[in-house]
């Protein structure tokens, strides 16, 4: 027979609720990655495979950035061309401007402006044509320029086919008053526009017998001299597509360096880009 306590013990017992147990999860260790060590140089045909891929990788880029990458190349060498071009052009104008040295007569230091290789080249036609009409080769052709400035008309002109060039540092009113011009087929000169050195040169080429090319300022034919001394002639007109630049060697024109270009300036931009004599600044 069972005793009390060990019946009441039994009865406790009975009455707790029963509890589970889980099992415990096994823990998981997560692994880093493993870091890449350096090892050997690969060689033979490692590196033979690698450059496979290197190669394979290249093909595989696709044919739009391909034609992309050809276009930006051929526009850099154009840049290139065209910046070696400025340069050499800045370089032959820098040896024109030669420092000036006094000239034995009258003249005014502002006058003193090189006329650009581009309205030789655009006058060079007509020479040529003069000088079939004289039946001579352009090798033959005299060519006098009375008004001397620092020598580049004759470089000029030698560069276009025209070698005999008179063009001296001497004065063409006192030459022309002793009848001593040098023989020329042709008067070709760009004057200087100060004082009345244009209207002498009209009254002189209008009683002359030898042909005569002006580079003149577009204002000339309206003056009251003008048809008095050439009209009868009837001469015609070139005119180009647009301004030649003039080289200043001396005077006020050729220390503009500080004083500002009035189109760039006004627009940000100068028709005669790096050519020009004034200054482009944006402030």
């Amino acid at each position: 027979m069972a005793k009390p306590e060990q019946t009441k013990s039994k009865k406790r017992a009975a009455e707790l609720p029963e509890v589970q147990v889980k099992p415990e999860l096994p823990v998981v260790q997560l692994k880093s990655k493993k870091q890449k060590t350096a090892g050997p140089v690969p060689t033979g045909a490692a590196a033979k495979g690698k450059t496979v891929d290197k190669e394979k990788k290249k093909k595989a880029t696709p044919p739009a950035q391909e034609e992309l990458e050809e276009k930006r190349q051929t526009i850099e060498k154009k840049v290139t061309v065209e910046k070696k071009k400025v340069t050499k052009e800045k370089k032959e104008t820098q040896e024109e401007k030669v420092s000036s040295a006094a000239h034995p007569f009258e003249w005014d230091p502002a006058d003193d402006c090189e006329t650009s290789l581009q309205a030789y080249k655009d006058i060079a036609p007509v020479l040529t044509k003069l000088a079939q009409k004289l039946g001579k080769p352009k090798a033959e052709l005299r060519i006098y320029d009375p008004y001397y400035c620092q020598g580049a008309v004759p470089k000029h002109l030698n560069k276009l086919g025209f070698p005999l060039v008179y063009n001296k540092d001497e004065d063409f009113y006192a030459k022309l008053d002793a009848g001593e011009l040098p023989p020329h087929d042709v008067l070709l000169t760009s004057p200087p526009y100060s004082a009345t050195h244009v209207k002498k040169l009209l009254e002189h080429v209008g009683q002359s017998k030898v042909p005569w090319i002006l580079l003149l300022p577009d204002y000339v034919h309206r003056k009251q001299y003008y048809t008095p001394a050439v009209g009868h002639h009837n001469p015609f007109f070139l005119l180009p597509t647009k301004s030649y630049q003039y080289m200043a060697v001396s005077g006020s024109r050729a220390d503009n360096t500080n004083i500002p270009c009035r189109h760039f300036e006004r627009s940000g931009e100068c028709p005669a880009g790096d050519a020009c004599m004034f200054l482009h600044s944006k402030g």
